[in-house]
């Protein structure tokens, strides 16, 4: 045995995984799939002053809050980031996000292009972009006909076709056309960037 021979270590970083998608394009089923798969995973569970639809949990999907106390948070600076879509406020809270990642423990943050800017200015290298779209406009129509009135899902569409615009700024695209399939690609786009060597810090 060579007695010269070093052993090694290697270090690796959290990642900040931003997904952005169109309403409808079923991005919230694709990562609670993901929190149930994954362990080294947690979310930023975003704020909202809009109704909570039926199937969806407080605190997990998002803290549903009123206009009010949403307003007071924004003067507390509790907020990275906010906006106002569609008439509703939607922030992202403040995490202690440095001492998260140095513990190799990935975030994900749900936001939309601002958001993804946002993070990205702070962030810079820790934050890789992914963003979802459905398999075609008259499938994204088709599942908006459950959440919301006529006049909603052509101001969804045409905001659809605006975002179109800002896809390629992003580092991954994933077609939802079928959810395991969709899970399967953010996985694998996780475990990628969780192994790549630069998020990673070698020594021997």
């Amino acid at each position: 045995m060579n007695n010269s021979l070093k052993g090694y270590t290697i270090q690796r970083r959290g990642r900040i995984f931003v997904i952005s998608a169109p309403s409808g394009t079923g991005k919230t089923s694709i990562i609670n799939e993901i929190l149930k798969l994954k362990k080294n995973i947690v979310l930023s569970v975003s704020y909202t002053t809009r109704e909570k639809r039926h199937s969806e949990v407080h605190g997990k999907d998002y803290v549903f809050t009123s206009k009010e106390n949403f307003e007071k948070l924004i003067d507390d600076n509790f907020f990275i980031e906010y906006a106002n879509i569609y008439g509703n406020y939607y922030g992202i809270p403040q995490i202690d996000t440095n001492n998260v990642l140095s513990s190799g423990v990935n975030a994900i943050f749900i936001v939309d292009y601002h958001g993804f800017k946002v993070l990205k200015g702070i962030y810079k290298s820790d934050v890789v972009g992914i963003y979802i779209l459905p398999p075609s406009v008259n499938e994204l129509a088709t599942r908006l006909q459950v959440r919301a009135s006529d006049n909603n899902i052509n101001e969804r569409i045409n905001d659809f076709s605006n975002q179109l615009r800002v896809v390629s700024k992003y580092d991954y695209l994933i077609i939802n056309d079928n959810l395991t399939s969709a899970v399967d690609n953010l996985i694998a786009i996780i475990d990628a960037e969780q192994l790549s060597m630069k998020n990673s810090i070698f020594t021997y």
